[in-house]
C-alpha cells in the first residue's frame, strides 16, 4: 500500500479529502490535515446517535486549540458511550477518532479503558501516537509515579521506534525520565 502524500496547508486539502476524513473513513497525511478535521462533522458522521447538544458544543469549540478539542470531544463520548464502545473506538479507521480514544481513558478510567491505551500506544499514526504522549504527559502532572511506571513496563516490551517516541514525550515533563 502506497502512503498517501497528505497537504501541507489547510487550504490546500482537495475537497474530497476534506470530506473523507470528515467522514471518518481517512487517516489525516499531515498535522495540516489533523488541523483542519471538523471535529463536529466528523463525530456526528461516526456517532449518528450523539446528542445534538454534542455537536452543537464541539462547533462552539471550533476555535479552540486540537488539545482542547480533543478534551471536549473525549468527553462527550465518554459521557454518551459505554466503556465497551469508547475500547472500540482505538480501532477506528480515523486517526482523529483514535484520539479520542487515548484522551477519554482520563475522563472515564476502567481496566478496559487501559485496554485502549495499551492499543493506542502501538498505533502507526503519528497523530495518535502525539494524543497519546499528550495524554500520559497531562497524566504525569496528577500521577508521575504511574505514568513513568506503565512507560517503564512498555519500554521493556517494545522497541519500536514509535514507543520510544511517546515514551519520551510523555515523560517530558517529570523530573525522573528513568
Amino acid at each position: 500500500m502506497t502512503q498517501r502524500i497528505g497537504a501541507t496547508s489547510k487550504a490546500t486539502i482537495a475537497p474530497a479529502v476534506l470530506q473523507q476524513l470528515n467522514q471518518g473513513v481517512l487517516t489525516t497525511a499531515t498535522l495540516s490535515e489533523a488541523l483542519a478535521v471538523d471535529f463536529a462533522d466528523l463525530m456526528q458522521n461516526v456517532f449518528p446517535a450523539i446528542t445534538p447538544d454534542a455537536i452543537t458544543r464541539m462547533q462552539q469549540a471550533a476555535g479552540l486549540g486540537i488539545t482542547k478539542r480533543m478534551e471536549l470531544a473525549a468527553t462527550m463520548l465518554s459521557e454518551q458511550l459505554s466503556p465497551k464502545q469508547l475500547n472500540a473506538l482505538s480501532q477506528h479507521p480515523s486517526d482523529t477518532v483514535r484520539g479520542w480514544a487515548a484522551y477519554s481513558i482520563a475522563i472515564a478510567p476502567s481496566p478496559q479503558l487501559e485496554n485502549t491505551l495499551d492499543r493506542v500506544m502501538e498505533d502507526p499514526s503519528r497523530y495518535v501516537q502525539d494524543s497519546c504522549a499528550n495524554w500520559l504527559n497531562d497524566a504525569a502532572k496528577s500521577n508521575p509515579d504511574w505514568v513513568i511506571h506503565y512507560c517503564d513496563q512498555w519500554r521493556k516490551q517494545s522497541t519500536l521506534a514509535s514507543l520510544s517516541y511517546i515514551t519520551r514525550r510523555a515523560l517530558r515533563s517529570t523530573t525522573d525520565r528513568k
